[in-house]
């Protein structure tokens, strides 16, 4: 065994699955390499408690909140996903930590700055931090940004000179299946078609964007020609809805939940309407031609860079009937393919053994 990584990561319908996904995606591609993974999670749901459990990984989960006796968290913009004060979670987790001895403790929050850091160095554990946002004071040995758009001096001032800084797609934190399935997935892209769709709204989906697609796309003459694939995430409310549209729609839709094989699915559709979450580079790993929303303000970022770069297109419920509805012209399927050759090129799916060799 090459040593232990204790990962400090929360998901609910709040903060969503897509820092969870990560991290289990990083854990899963360690436990390969010989490293023992455990997860530390604060009122984890249940669907949460079974991906960690099911992917084979040890999981402690730390106190239940009393969220009524606190009045104020800290600062942050997102300390209200942490549930208490970071002082008090660091210390819960110090105390985790003295018992396991990880060699390295990875945390994946919005909610979490060097106040918690800090603590946990104490222990003697290596710190790597993944992070989204440039927003916080960090205190790590490692920085991860998988994100386009970020340059090192957004970093100015939050964390210390001689901090490693790996930045962009280069080191998107994917899952093997990715990597194992990008090469069927380019190929078959060479004869763009257009007939499967997938439609994937991240994990939580709160504003329940797949319903509003789904009603948007029924009023396409080109819809029928078409097969809908629909993936709704764990913390997904709007199930029935779903249903309750399916019965009456002229179109083909399939819904998809609890799938263990997203990676297959992607490479075998011709197109995503998907959110511009983490998934983005998971697509563009697999050169899935793309018509992205974006549902989150940490996602216009990512959204904006990959429209610039003409990797995906930005769209939205009033736009999305025209943008897709020209995949159908003569252009369109050159479109399909550019799309293809640009988005691929950013993230090739090594990401996490860049990340893991550093670590080692």
């Amino acid at each position: 065994m090459l040593g232990t990584i204790l990962f400090r990561v929360d998901a609910s319908n709040l903060i969503g699955s897509g820092h969870l996904m990560r991290c289990l995606a990083l854990a899963s591609e360690a436990r390969l390499r010989g490293w023992r993974s455990i997860f530390v999670m604060r009122d984890p749901s249940s669907a949460s408690i079974d991906k960690v459990k099911v992917s084979g990984h040890e999981l402690h989960i730390l106190a239940e909140a009393d969220k009524k006796k606190i009045l104020r968290i800290n600062d942050l913009i997102h300390s209200d996903w942490l549930a208490v004060s970071q002082e008090t979670d660091a210390l819960e987790t110090s105390n985790l930590i003295k018992n396991i001895i990880p060699d390295w403790v990875v945390v994946d929050h919005y909610a979490i700055d060097a106040v918690w850091h800090e603590t946990i160095r104490k222990t003697g554990a290596k710190l790597l931090v993944i992070d989204d946002l440039a927003d916080r004071v960090l205190e790590c040995d490692i920085l991860v940004n998988q994100n386009l758009g970020f340059l090192i001096k957004d970093y100015d001032e939050k964390i210390k000179t001689d901090t490693k800084i790996f930045l962009g797609p280069k080191y998107a934190i994917l899952r093997p299946e990715f990597r194992e399935w990008r090469e069927f997935s380019l190929n078959r892209r060479k004869a763009p078609i257009l007939n499967k769709v997938l439609i994937s709204m991240g994990g939580v989906d709160a504003q329940n964007k797949t319903l509003k697609v789904l009603q948007t796309l029924e009023k396409s003459i080109n819809a029928v020609e078409c097969e809908f694939l629909v993936v709704l995430g764990a913390f997904y409310p709007f199930s029935y809805e779903i249903d309750k549209f399916m019965e009456t729609s002229v179109n083909k839709i399939t819904k998809l939940t609890n799938i263990v094989n997203i990676g297959e699915i992607m490479a075998n559709s011709d197109i995503c309407i998907g959110a511009a979450g983490t998934s983005s580079w998971e697509r563009c790993c697999l050169g899935l031609p793309t018509l992205t929303f974006i549902i989150a303000d940490n996602q216009t970022r990512i959204a904006s860079s990959l429209n610039e770069l003409q990797s995906a297109v930005i769209t939205d419920i009033k736009n999305l009937k025209t943008e897709f509805e020209t995949l159908f012209q003569t252009s369109g399927l050159n479109k399909l393919k550019y799309l293809t050759k640009k988005s691929s090129e950013l993230c090739d799916g090594f990401g996490a053994l860049r990340i893991l060799e550093s670590l080692e």
